[in-house]
């Protein structure tokens, strides 16, 4: 079927569910804007979590940019990479078409080649964490607000977060309210977006939210080795999610929800810098590169008000699995001299997260809270590259089978790799901002963090290593704050920021590579380690 003839008939089937949509509770349209100067005003009272406590952005003394849904869809935001310029000292990019490269003040990850590696960025989803940046190919669907934390995050966030934190929170299912959206996009390169959603009640107490997205687009580059040219950095993906509120009582809120992502597509368009052709929508390669990623990722959130306190629990499972082959080399078998092609590097991540809060109710005098971190995540990587120089043709590159022996690897196989990782952490945290005296208040915090890696690899096929790797680390917050008038405010902050080692589980036989790296720490501003009195 060709590109156009499915492109057509997603909008068709976008058209139908605008019909629904109507039929139902009629398509919500964005208000007209008022003006610069109350967009301004309306932006500094938008309510943030940044530090898991509610407050708006004028009142959070933190370095944290808000990007609401309306700006996402204003701007056509769809991707990760396309926050670059809106968010200060954020940059996020592609790394051989699958991995995010997400950097906040030049500070993040580097390596995406070790898919156990923990980013330098954590990523969040409702309160989920995600532990790898494969996941930011799912794009933002059904956005309510994206907040940017930038700089370490030593407690409440400190799981990773020596650059900052990015954290994406969806639209919720809304008590009493039957209403639909519907949303169609057309664009050149045959871009085709459609979006449906629907809210419906359930008697007074429970809400159910669905909402899907499918998007397709050609490619934007040609590989012109390939017999007949060859797309590049298409899209073909589709994005399902259904959520469940249940508000019982006042005191008692449950939400759970269930979101999922399928992404099939030719590769990226990265070009060699010897590349002899000047054309950059055009790049010499002479071998398919493919993308596959499926996640499934299921969050429940449950609030619950004590008399003296909110009790919050999150708790996710993710499901992810991805496979790609390119041509690594990135020219073509003349301009090359050979080849170099990776035939597949196909990955697995299961992962298990439970966080537990506790924090002071809105009225308190002292803001506060204390919770435990605690996540469980099994990763797998398999990688099959083939490399010849000076050959007149490329021979078959087939994905062999994870038994093969050593006997049985062909002479142009340049590397493999069978990798499986087991990553613990558990982290229980505090902070708690302190009335000093009228408009002056002092933030103080600490974490601490336990990281726990086992897991074993093979290269070439020759018999697993068995490898584990700990380590222990605190990061903590001290800041003050200052409120000049009702629309000003000065702070000053210090926080240490966390990034925990891991296994190099593709270094058995290595002679120069360590089977394991350390853990990372930055601080904002540049101190001596922060460890609390007497340990």
């Amino acid at each position: 079927m060709g590109r156009n003839k499915r492109s057509f008939m997603k909008c068709g089937a976008a058209v139908a569910a605008l019909s629904v949509a109507l039929v139902h509770g009629g398509v919500a349209f964005a208000d007209d804007v008022a003006g610069d100067e109350d967009d301004i005003r309306n932006m500094n009272q938008i309510t943030v979590y940044g530090e898991k406590r509610e407050t708006t952005l004028q009142d959070a003394p933190i370095a944290l940019s808000a990007i609401t849904g309306d700006i996402l869809e204003q701007a056509g935001i769809t991707d990760p990479s396309q926050l670059n310029g809106y968010v200060p000292g954020l940059m996020i990019t592609k790394s051989g078409g699958s991995e995010r490269i997400v950097t906040i003040r030049g500070v993040g990850q580097q390596t995406p080649e070790n898919f156990a590696t923990i980013p330098g960025v954590s990523f969040h989803v409702d309160g989920a964490f995600l532990p790898n940046s494969i996941a930011l190919n799912m794009g933002f669907f059904d956005v309510d607000r994206i907040e940017v934390l930038r700089g370490p995050q030593g407690t409440v966030f400190g799981q990773s977060s020596t650059g900052g934190s990015i954290n994406v929170i969806t639209n919720q299912p809304t008590l009493g309210e039957s209403k639909g959206t519907f949303k169609a996009t057309l664009g050149d390169y045959n871009y085709v977006q459609g979006f449906a959603s629907y809210n419906v009640p359930i008697g007074e107490t429970a809400a159910i939210r669905g909402s899907i997205q499918q998007t397709s687009h050609d490619g934007y580059a040609t590989a012109t080795s390939i017999d007949g040219g060859y797309e590049l950095d298409d899209a073909d993906n589709e994005h399902y999610r259904l959520a469940a509120l249940w508000e019982p009582t006042d005191k008692l809120s449950t939400t759970l929800s269930y979101t999922l992502y399928n992404d099939k597509h030719n590769g990226g368009a990265l070009k060699n810098i010897e590349d002899p052709n000047p054309d950059i929508r055009e790049v010499t390669q002479d071998f398919p590169a493919k993308f596959k990623l499926r996640s499934e990722l299921a969050t429940l959130n449950v609030s619950y008000e004590l008399p003296f306190a909110t009790l919050k629990s999150v708790t996710s499972y993710q499901d992810m699995s991805h496979d790609q082959s390119f041509d690594a080399d990135r020219l073509d078998l003349a301009t090359y001299g050979g080849y170099d092609h990776v035939a597949t590097w196909a990955t697995e991540a299961e992962t298990f997260m439970e966080e537990l809060t506790i924090s002071s109710l809105p009225e308190s005098g002292i803001d506060w809270i204390a919770g435990v971190f605690y996540s469980n995540t099994d990763s797998a990587q398999y990688v099959v590259e083939y490399r010849e120089l000076g050959v007149t043709s490329i021979p078959g590159l087939p994905v062999l089978p994870r038994d093969t022996t050593p006997a049985e690897i062909p002479s142009n196989l340049a590397y493999e790799n069978i990798s499986t990782v087991n990553r613990e952490s558990v982290a229980p945290f505090f902070q708690a901002t302190i009335p000093l005296m009228e408009n002056l208040s002092a933030t103080v915090g600490a974490r601490y963090n336990d990281d726990k890696y086992d897991g074993e690899g093979a290269s070439y096929y020759s018999t697993p290593t068995a490898s584990s790797f700990a380590t222990q680390t605190w990061t903590g917050k001290v800041g003050l704050d200052y409120d000049i008038s009702e629309d000003s405010m000065v702070y000053a902050s210090w926080s240490r920021g966390y990034k925990p080692g891991g296994l190099n589980g593709g270094t058995s036989g290595a002679l120069v590579v360590s089977s394991s790296y350390v853990e990372e720490t930055t601080s904002a501003p540049d101190v001596p380690p922060f460890s609390p009195p007497g340990l």
